[in-house]
Formats: C-alpha cells, structure tokens, sequence
C-alpha cells in the first residue's frame, strides 16, 4: 500500500488507485502545483521514492484581434542546461507605431524578464529572446504582447529546461571556466573573477547570490576564493533544489 504525504484535501477531484500508488487529479486547477510525495509501505518496512513536483502552467489563449499578429511555433522549446535557446514570435501586419514587449508569467500574472538572463532583439520581422546558457530558472510561460494604437496581439512561447544531472554539467561548467581563469593553476580566484566567470556562464546559485557563495569559500586573507569549495557549495544548492 502507498501513502500520500499531501493533504488531498477536495476528494471530489483526487483520486487515488486501489493500490494506492497512483494519484490522479481531474480538472487540474493552478492551486494543485506543489510537492507530492508517496510512501510504500511492505511487510519489510517502509519505502520512500523520491519526490515528485507538479507544476502548473496557465497559458491565456492567444489573440488574433485586429490587424497585427504574431506567429508562433506551439511546439515547447526544449534544451539542457547550459545551452543556448532562441524563443522567436515572427510578427505580422505590423503597423509603424508598435510595441513588443515580454514577460514571463508566474500562474496567470506577468512579471518582467530578467535582463540578465534574457537579451530581447528585435526589428520589422519578428521579436527574439536570446538565452546565452539556459538554467533551471528560465524554464517556464513567456508572454509576448503587441500593442498598437487600437491593436494589439499576445503570444505565448514554454521553454522546458532539462534539469537531470543538471548539477553535473554545471560543475563541469565551472571547472572549465574558473581553470582558463586561473592561469598560475593555484585553485584560487579573486572574487571579481568568480563573479565577473559566473556572469560570463549567466549561471546563477539556487538560493542567495553569488556573493553570499564567494564569503563562504574565501581562504584566510579574505582575498582569494578557494575554486573549488566555491563549486562544491554551488553544487550543493543545485542538488537541493532538485532533490
């Protein structure tokens, strides 16, 4: 028999096997996203899988009002960390006074783009969200929105990043990175260098700032930053965020 660790609290959606072990959820609804979690019970004792984390994406339908358009690939883009992703919405009918803007939606409201993350290019033909080294973080809902005087269009492209091992690419990421840095091989780095290569990788740590990583991995001066203690407690908080 299994045992769901989540309160199912509206029974009149979730639903759960004769075995227990698998869970079903109809009508699917913005407030199920969250961790779930199922333990086997046996004549042996108990067996925990890892957990699972659900997650919810609201995609608004598009808009194809008036007389300016965007065209869009619904397929999901698709890539691993550390690669580059290109989201392009190709724009018709535009007229000579427009605005694009994107967005990244969280549940239904849209919050603005990391710039750090994400160089926007654009010109007559169509609008592009460059992503120079894709991480965990980008995944999600980007809204494209096209305004006009009396016009206007909304697009939507998902990017779906593929964190298995994720933690291993980027350790090797950093290793590679931090040894062309460290030219005198030393195993240590200013932190201006630690910081200025992990920008240059756009990679960023799970929970704090990059800084608060550099203070845990200074060696005795306060100087330097032991490379590798840095990569360890980065990788750390990678592992954690996945687990």
């Amino acid at each position: 028999n299994g045992v769901w660790d989540r309160a199912l609290v509206d029974k009149d959606r979730y639903h759960v096997s004769e075995e227990k072990l698998v869970l079903r959820i109809e009508n699917v609804m913005y407030e199920d996203r969250g961790i779930y979690r199922c333990e086997v019970i046996n004549t042996e004792g108990k067996f925990s899988p890892s957990q699972a984390e659900f997650n919810v994406i609201v995609i608004p339908e598009d808009s194809e009002d008036g007389r300016v358009q965007l065209r869009i690939d619904q397929t999901p883009i698709c890539c691993k960390v550390g690669e580059k992703v290109n989201m392009i919405a190709v724009i018709e009918n535009r007229p000579k006074k427009m605005k694009v803007d994107w967005y990244k939606m969280q549940g239904i409201e849209e919050t603005p783009i990391n710039r750090r993350r994400l160089k926007i290019v654009q010109n007559k033909l169509y609008t592009q969200a460059k992503v120079k080294c894709a991480g965990p973080q980008d995944a999600g809902v980007y809204r494209i929105k096209a305004t006009a005087p009396g016009d206007y269009a909304v697009g939507h492209v998902i990017l779906n990043v593929n964190t298995v091992n994720c933690e291993v690419e980027v350790e090797e990421m950093m290793k590679r990175a931090f040894a062309a840095v460290d030219l005198e091989a030393s195993g240590t780095l200013t932190p201006t260098q630690i910081r200025d290569t992990m920008m240059y990788l756009g990679l960023t740590v799970p929970h704090g700032t990059v800084d608060d990583v550099i203070y845990l991995a200074v060696d005795g001066t306060g100087k330097m930053v032991h490379c590798q203690t840095f990569m360890d407690k980065v990788i750390y908080q990678y592992k954690s965020e996945l687990a």
